[in-house]
């Protein structure tokens, strides 16, 4: 178990410093923005049911074409939704939105969770930052460093909204222009 952890911390690592020297390698092809998101989802439901926590979902209705790695990025999006079940108390929701306008792609997770300080949002995507309410759980300090780096390499960003004990937004823009089929 612990050799897990160490590969586990390494493999998180490497990537993150690929994608700081800007050489983190995307195998990006078009994809349905909707449909990724709806896998990611997927894998979190049971544990968000365990916690009964309801997970909503506002898609946009038609399908949203952008390119992107869609391995990387369901790693982003299962990091985010793992986060916000590990921070939202039973009883409270999460909704992941999907917003496509001509320019611009957004996805949305926002929870009812415990909420992210001021002075912690300056620090939480930097490597191996673990914020107050973060050291009592599981993790490294890694997750949402890892976050950014996916989102930047393909050329998006990321940005929490968050007040503690009111939730945080996490909202990732895609700047490009959306290719439709």
């Amino acid at each position: 178990e612990e050799a897990e952890q160490i590969q586990l911390l390494l493999t998180a690592l490497m990537n993150q410093a690929e994608a700081v020297a800007g050489t983190m390698r995307l195998s990006k092809e078009l994809i349905d923005i909707n449909v990724l998101t709806q896998e990611a989802c997927e894998l979190y439901e049971l544990l968000a049911e365990e916690k009964q926590i309801t997970l909503r979902k506002n898609f946009a209705e038609a399908p949203v074409f952008l390119e992107a790695d869609p391995v990387r990025l369901r790693q982003a999006l299962g990091n985010l939704l793992d986060n916000a079940i590990k921070f939202t108390p039973e009883g409270g929701h999460i909704t992941v939105s999907i917003l496509s306008e001509p320019n611009v792609v957004i996805i949305e997770i926002r929870d009812t969770g415990v909420g992210i300080s001021e002075s912690d949002q300056l620090r939480i995507f930097e490597r191996l930052y673990r914020g107050d309410k973060s050291r009592s759980s599981k993790g490294m300090g890694l997750g949402l460093s890892l976050v950014r780096s996916i989102i930047q390499a393909h050329g998006a960003d990321i940005q929490v909204i968050s007040s503690p004990n009111q939730g945080s937004t996490f909202r990732i823009e895609f700047l490009r222009p959306i290719k439709k089929l």
